[in-house]
């Protein structure tokens, strides 16, 4: 019984302390990239960061950012700006972290045995299959004027990119309250505001706002796709103001780094934030995404908005 009692603790001493992922080479080598390439930092918070091509990542995701940062207290505030919308992490350690889809970074932990997996609560189980709408998915009347539904709460990937409804800072654009912490599916506002400027809607109506999250989950970097029209209950059509959508979404919390108009590289992450002017009384139903140049009046998908 004196010896058997030993084997346990002998035997588990190997595993006691995970290996240090330190560098870019280690943690790289630890996951298997097949290839990790140079990024700008994304924020100040990041002291550098490399992109992570897997072999065989989850769905379209490609792989996996690897970030560094010079303290701890740099790396909590970036996974904390990350989290809200809607990123998951590995954290390694106090300087070294990885973000992207978290069922990548279940495997990756498996595999490196440590880390501490930190994700919003809406990311899926490990059992869970894909929660987003494709291209190619079928159903029972799926379409609308050719355009794929997409209910509320799932995403749509489409020329690799991912979008879904997120949530909006109301109060943050509205000039008639300095309270910008409460969180909604949509805004209806008389009133918005940027750093500069202070807009009214028309008479009898109305701002609409709504935001997207947005990701590149190809392995190359992609220019955004092109929102389109609101469609109402009734099938009426409005489209979006381009100058308040533009200013807003560039004044958009965690979009220090992220443009619209330019190639965005993988794993790149932003908000797309929506205005359109409508009747008081307007009931939406959905936005319009995944516009082609070449038939612009043919969008790939309805996303549902309340």
């Amino acid at each position: 019984m004196g010896c058997s009692s030993d084997v346990p603790k002998a035997a588990s001493a190997p595993t006691s302390a995970a290996p240090a992922y330190d560098t870019f080479e280690k943690i790289g080598d630890g996951i298997g990239c097949l290839s990790l390439g140079n990024s700008e930092p994304e924020t100040t918070d990041i002291a550098a960061n490399k992109y992570c091509t897997l072999e065989h990542p989850t769905e379209e995701s490609g792989g996996v950012t690897v970030y560094q940062y010079s303290d701890v207290a740099h790396r909590d505030k970036s996974l904390k700006a990350g989290l809200v919308y809607e990123q998951s992490y590995l954290v390694l350690s106090d300087t070294w972290a990885i973000a992207g889809d978290v069922r990548d970074l279940r495997k990756i932990r498996a595999t490196l045995g440590t880390g501490d997996l930190r994700a919003p609560a809406a990311d899926p189980s490990p059992s869970a299959g894909d929660e987003g709408v494709g291209p190619g998915d079928e159903g029972e009347d799926a379409t609308v004027d050719g355009a794929k539904k997409v209910p509320l709460g799932k995403s749509a990937t489409y020329h690799g990119e991912r979008v879904q409804v997120g949530k909006v800072y109301c109060n943050a654009v509205d000039s008639s309250s300095k309270n910008a912490t409460d969180e909604f599916d949509s805004c209806r506002l008389s009133e918005l505001a940027d750093d500069s400027d202070e807009y009214h809607a028309p008479k009898g109506q109305i701002y609409y706002l709504v935001a997207f999250r947005w990701k590149n989950i190809s392995k190359a970097p992609v220019e955004p796709s092109d929102f389109g029209t609101l469609v109402t209950t009734d099938g009426t059509e409005y489209a979006a103001d381009s100058d308040l959508t533009d200013s807003l979404t560039q004044a958009a919390r965690g979009n220090d780094d992220f443009s619209t108009s330019s190639d965005m590289n993988p794993g790149t992450t932003g908000r797309i934030l929506q205005v359109y002017s409508i009747p008081k009384t307007t009931k939406v139903a959905s936005v319009h995404w995944g516009l082609d140049d070449y038939s612009p009046d043919d969008p790939a998908f309805a996303l549902a908005v309340r």
